[in-house]
C-alpha cells in the first residue's frame, strides 16, 4: 500500500469556503472508498492548517477550527497545498507573516499547488511549471 497524499488547507478569516470544502469532500469521499477506487489514486491525509487553533469565520459564515497552526505546519511535510481564495485574500496572504512562512517553506517541495483566485500563492520552478486554470481555480504542477 502506497503511503497517503499529504494535503494542507490553509484557511483564514473569510476565505471563500467552496474553494475548499468541496475538494475536501470530494478528496476525502476518494479516499473512504477503498472496495471501488482504482489503484492509481492514493489514500489522502488532509490537515487543516491556520493561524491559530481558533475558529475561523469563513466567507458563507461557517466557523472552522484549524488542526494545526502555520508555525506547525511548516516542519511537516506536505505532498500538496491547497490555498482558497475569498474575500480580502490578498491583503490577509500580504499582512500574515506565518502563513507567507508557511508557503515560502513548503510550496517549494510539494507535488502540487491548489489556488483560488485573489491571493498570490504561486511556485515558480522554470519553464517545466504546468498550470492548470478552470473556473477561477488553478492547479501548478510542480515537477
Amino acid at each position: 500500500m502506497t503511503a497517503p497524499l499529504r494535503i494542507a488547507i490553509t484557511i483564514f478569516p473569510e476565505a471563500m469556503a467552496l474553494d475548499w470544502v468541496g475538494p475536501l469532500d470530494i478528496l476525502n469521499t476518494l479516499s473512504r472508498d477503498e472496495s471501488s477506487k482504482p489503484a492509481s489514486i492514493p489514500s489522502v491525509k488532509i490537515t487543516i492548517v491556520g493561524d491559530a487553533l481558533t475558529p475561523i469565520k469563513q466567507s458563507n459564515g461557517m466557523m472552522v477550527t484549524p488542526e494545526i497552526t502555520f508555525e506547525t505546519a511548516k516542519s511537516q511535510e506536505w505532498d500538496a497545498v491547497l490555498v482558497p481564495g475569498g474575500q480580502g485574500a490578498r491583503p490577509w496572504f500580504e499582512s500574515n507573516k506565518s502563513c507567507r512562512d508557511f508557503l515560502v517553506e513548503v510550496v517549494p517541495k510539494c507535488r502540487f499547488v491548489f489556488t483560488g483566485t485573489g491571493h498570490s500563492a504561486h511556485h515558480s520552478n522554470g519553464a517545466d511549471d504546468q498550470y492548470v486554470q478552470d473556473h477561477g481555480f488553478s492547479l501548478l504542477l510542480v515537477p
